[in-house]
C-alpha cells in the first residue's frame, strides 16, 4: 500500500490511531465557535483555536452569514441552515477521505450533497405545534475510485457510523447553555 492516500499519510494515521488506542485523552477534540450579531440577519462567526488533546492549533475562521432578502436580510454569506448542512457534508467528506486512504482506497472524487426543508412557521412561532428546524435531510453521495460497488458500500456504512457532524445530527446531540445578561 502506498504511504500517501488521498493526501493522508497512512503511516501517521495508523501511528495516530496507536496512540490514541493507548491515550485517549489525546482524541479529544475541542471546539469553540463564537458567532455575534451584526446587523438585521447578518451574523459573523469566528473561531480561533481548537485543541486536539493538549496540543492548541491556533485557527483564523471569519465567516458573515446571511438571510434572504425576503426574510428582512442579505444574502450575503451563506445561511445559518446552509452553514449547518455544509458542516455535515464536510464532516462526511473527511470521514471518506480518511477511510478510504486506511482501506488502501485511492478515491478520484466525492461530493455530497444534502436538502432540507425548514416551515418558517416554527422559526417565527405562527404555529406552535411547528417544529423550527428540519424535521429531516436527504444527502446523495457520488464516489469515484479505485474500489468496487461492495467496497464502497463498506466505506459508506463506515463513514455514517463515525462522521462526526453526520452522527451528531443522527443521534440529537444534547444541547445546554447559560445566558448572561449584559447591563452595560
Amino acid at each position: 500500500m502506498p504511504n500517501n492516500i488521498n493526501g493522508i499519510s497512512v503511516v501517521k494515521l495508523e501511528q495516530y490511531k496507536q496512540l490514541i488506542s493507548q491515550f485517549p485523552e489525546k482524541a479529544i477534540v475541542d471546539f469553540s465557535v463564537c458567532s455575534s450579531w451584526h446587523s438585521k440577519q447578518q451574523t459573523g462567526v469566528s473561531s480561533t483555536s481548537c485543541t486536539i488533546g493538549d496540543v492548541t492549533i491556533k485557527k483564523t475562521l471569519d465567516q458573515e452569514t446571511g438571510i434572504v432578502d425576503e426574510f428582512f436580510g442579505s444574502t450575503d454569506g451563506p445561511n445559518p441552515q446552509e452553514l449547518l448542512i455544509a458542516a455535515i457534508n464536510a464532516s462526511m467528506m473527511v470521514a471518506y477521505v480518511v477511510h478510504a486512504a486506511a482501506r488502501g482506497i485511492t478515491l478520484d472524487r466525492v461530493e455530497v450533497e444534502t436538502r432540507g426543508q425548514l416551515d418558517m412557521r416554527g422559526l417565527l412561532g405562527v404555529d406552535p405545534d411547528t417544529q423550527p428546524g428540519f424535521k429531516s435531510l436527504r444527502y446523495v453521495v457520488k464516489i469515484r475510485g479505485n474500489a468496487n460497488c461492495t467496497e464502497c458500500e463498506s466505506l459508506h456504512q463506515e463513514v455514517k457510523r463515525t462522521a462526526p457532524n453526520y452522527t451528531s445530527m443522527l443521534h440529537n446531540v444534547q444541547m445546554s447553555g447559560e445566558l448572561i445578561i449584559d447591563e452595560s
